[in-house]
C-alpha cells in the first residue's frame, strides 16, 4: 500500500525535476533572445519552493517517530565526553618536541 508520505515525496521530487527542466528551457530562451539573466520568473520560484516543501514534508513523514539522543557514559565518568572539548591524539606533537613548546600528553 502506498502511503501519503511516499506520494508527497514522489510528487515533490517530480516537481523539482520539472522545475529543473523549466529553468534550463528558460535559460535557453534568454540566450536565443540575447537577454540578460537576472532572476527566475515567479512561477518557477513558486514551483521550486513547492517541490522542496513537499519533498521535505514527505521525507519527514517517512522517517517515523523521532527518539531523543541518549549519551552513553564511557567508563562510568560523567565528564568522559564533553561537547566543548575533544582531545585529538595526533602525530603533531612530534613536530614540537625539542622546540620548548608545551605538548599535550
Amino acid at each position: 500500500m502506498v502511503s501519503l508520505a511516499g506520494i508527497l515525496t514522489t510528487l515533490g521530487l517530480l516537481l523539482l525535476i520539472h522545475t529543473t527542466y523549466a529553468v534550463i528551457k528558460h535559460h535557453e530562451l534568454l540566450k536565443l533572445l540575447q537577454e540578460e539573466y537576472n532572476s527566475l520568473p515567479l512561477p518557477l520560484l513558486a514551483e521550486l519552493l513547492a517541490g522542496c516543501g513537499l519533498s521535505l514534508l514527505g521525507g519527514f513523514m517517512l522517517s517515523g517517530t523521532l527518539r531523543p539522543a541518549l549519551m552513553t557514559k564511557l567508563g562510568g565518568s560523567s565528564d568522559a565526553f564533553r561537547h566543548d572539548f575533544v582531545n585529538f591524539n595526533t602525530r603533531a606533537k612530534a613536530f614540537f618536541q625539542g622546540q620548548g613548546l608545551p605538548t599535550a600528553s
